[in-house]
């Protein structure tokens, strides 16, 4: 709109609202106007800039707000269910995951790389670690435990005691990290013990000349071990199992006899109990079950919730969980909803009994064996010879037969503990293995995938 050759424009509202209008004056000449038209030009290609800049501007914006208000939540979610297999940490900062070993802090390109491939493919955290596990091989060398190559580590010394000498470079880069090792069965620089408390009434209640120490524990648990240590590591009289039979439930105590245990009293007898993390034990039963049987399949064992293909295979079979039967005679024949009922059913009896028996963990046996033989000298009244025994080798002819170095590589696999296992498995197991149990033995239970 025009009105006396000048031009009407719109400038900022006024106080009250209402748009204020001015004249602009009309330029008196050719100049005036080539001057008007040269800083017209000149407002807008700076207005264009400033346009172009400020939408820049908030495109990075919206990026931003976009990665860290909307995707980082979720994240950290998965951030903090997810314990890497080998046990280590990871943190955001700074739109990078950096992954925490040993106390140091390892900023990688590929740790950036995984950071955008999450933006640009929408897959989780859990998916990129699933391809550095494979690509890097994280469970073994990626990152080199170089505090394994320190002669006096833990692991090192306790292999070395035990008269293994010649460690290669490959058998140093499969033992277990000692802080892994506790962050999988808390602290072990000490044995767990449950049952010191009964020890005066054991001595009490029978005379020295006949006590003895026996062993107990479910199938896979290192008896014949703690039998090889009983027999070898302290002055005491041992049978190589409780009479009632070291795998079978503590109820029978007072109402069976093993074969050829018959010569030994039930109530004179000082129970060793071997308790072992249920998830390692459980694959240790997927190769040797023993007296157990269950429905199962090479791909998918441990297995606690049938998936597609255990249904395709084993049909009516199952249900909702692979139900567990544990046949030791035509007499005593047990039933189980899963392998995590089996393992929680059989210890809680243990744990709950009133007599004098001790439990250790599997793991401390491994590590502290000759601290354990001294506790349970002391607890019986009795000593231990000066030198120690180890058992290196297989400590059975039957089953896996592993040797004392490989069963020091297992323990501390987080891989391996949960392989093969599904999220619905690891689910399952949570909320059926007990917890009293877990929290006692300080058992953690694993993340899920």
């Amino acid at each position: 709109m025009s009105e006396k050759g000048g031009k009407l424009k719109a400038s900022p509202q006024s106080k009250n609202g209402a748009p204020d209008t001015q004249l602009s004056p009309p330029p008196s000449s050719r100049t005036d106007r080539k001057a008007l038209q040269g800083r017209s030009s000149s407002r807008s290609s700076s207005s264009t800039h400033t346009l172009g800049t400020l939408l820049l501007v908030l495109a990075f914006a919206a990026c931003f707000l976009q990665m860290f208000l909307f995707r980082q939540p979720d994240l950290l979610n998965e951030q903090q269910r997810l314990q890497f297999f080998d046990n280590s940490a990871w943190t955001l900062d700074n739109s990078t995951l950096n992954r925490n070993i040993m106390g140091v802090e390892l900023v990688t390109k590929q740790r950036i790389q995984s950071i955008d491939a999450i933006s640009e493919s929408k897959s989780t955290i859990q998916d990129v670690v699933r391809k550095d596990i494979k690509d890097m091989n994280l469970t073994a060398d990626a990152f080199p435990k170089a505090d394994i190559a320190n002669d006096e580590h833990p692991i090192i010394q306790l292999l070395r005691n035990a008269g293994i000498n010649d460690l290669t470079e490959k058998d140093k880069k499969h033992l277990p990290d000692w802080k892994a090792l506790q962050r999988l069965y808390g602290n072990l620089d000490e044995p767990l013990i449950v049952g010191l408390e009964t020890c005066a009434s054991y001595r009490n209640m029978v005379p020295p000349p006949k006590r003895y120490a026996a062993v107990a524990g479910l199938f896979n648990t290192g008896t014949n071990a703690m039998e090889h240590h009983l027999r070898k590591n302290i002055v005491l009289n041992s049978a190589w199992q409780v009479p009632w039979g070291k795998h079978r439930m503590e109820f029978v105590r007072l109402n069976h006899t093993a074969s050829g245990l018959e010569k030994y009293n039930q109530l004179e007898a000082l129970p060793i109990v071997l308790i072992r993390d249920p998830y390692s034990w459980m694959h240790s039963m997927c190769k040797s079950s023993y007296a157990a049987h269950w429905k199962s399949r090479p791909a998918h064992c441990p297995n606690l919730v049938p998936d597609e293909d255990d249904r395709k295979r084993f049909g009516n079979e199952i249900n909702d969980t692979f139900p567990v039967k544990v046949i030791f005679d035509e007499h005593q024949k047990f039933h189980w909803d899963s392998l995590a009922h089996l393992w929680s059913d059989w210890y809680n009896y243990y744990l709950k009994a009133t007599y004098p028996r001790l439990i250790f963990r599997f793991e401390d046996m491994i590590l502290h064996a000759p601290t354990i033989m001294k506790i349970i000298a002391d607890c019986a009244g009795t000593t231990v010879p000066d030198a120690f025994t180890f058992q290196s080798g297989s400590s059975k002819s039957h089953g896996s037969g592993t040797t004392f170095l490989k069963v020091v590589e297992k323990t501390g696999d987080a891989a391996l503990r949960v392989a093969r296992m599904s999220t619905e498995d690891l689910i399952y197991a949570k909320e059926h293995l007990d917890e009293n149990l877990m929290r006692i033995f300080q058992y953690s239970y694993p993340p899920m995938s």
